[in-house]
């Protein structure tokens, strides 16, 4: 199936399917995808027919409703590709759970209350730990990724794990004075 998108007064044909292996989203279904100067925009829905419950891990068919979230997905051809997954919210039926309604997290698209796919997520966190947060910025803007110094800083330290205090054995000083300006 082709989805016929406008370009400047041409046509242009995408398959769904090449779409699909591009993005590497082969459990979405896409629908309109509109293509302008320097983005391309697609609508994206889940094919699984269920949810499952975060609280008790029970399946749900039951859908309650849709909202629509706006990531931002690694550039296609120099084209930032911006994704509107239309989210559904199902019914926990489990009388026992604590949640009545849930909302879909799919893992392989975005983290919880993310705007950034995992995808582009992971990518600029690459380019941030090998590069400062200036030049992973300008870099990241210049292959159709805009993100701020600030939010590569952010996405660094969001990174930071705690180290695990029961295998730390010794602990070495390096250079200490008691005074400011005497040194040893």
């Amino acid at each position: 199936m082709y989805e016929k998108a406008l370009c400047k007064d041409t046509q242009i044909e995408i398959s769904c399917k090449a779409l699909q292996s591009i993005t590497g989203l082969t459990h979405f279904k896409f629908g309109k995808i509109r293509i302008d100067d320097k983005a391309l925009s697609t609508e994206i829905e889940s094919r699984r027919q269920y949810g499952v419950c975060p609280c008790c891990g029970k399946r749900s068919h039951s859908v309650h409703s849709h909202y629509v979230r706006h990531l931002q997905d690694l550039p296609i051809h120099g084209k930032s590709l911006k994704v509107m997954f239309r989210a559904r919210r199902f019914r926990c039926r489990n009388p026992d759970c604590e949640l009545s309604f849930f909302a879909e997290q799919p893992p392989e698209l975005a983290v919880r209350y993310g705007r950034r796919s995992v995808r582009e997520r992971d990518v600029l966190l690459k380019m941030a730990v090998e590069e400062s947060a200036m030049s992973a910025s300008r870099v990241a803007t210049i292959v159709g990724m805009p993100v701020s110094p600030s939010t590569v800083l952010r996405m660094v330290k969001g990174i930071w794990k705690d180290p695990d205090r029961a295998s730390v054995t010794n602990i070495g000083i390096d250079d200490f004075a008691l005074r400011k300006g005497v040194s040893y």
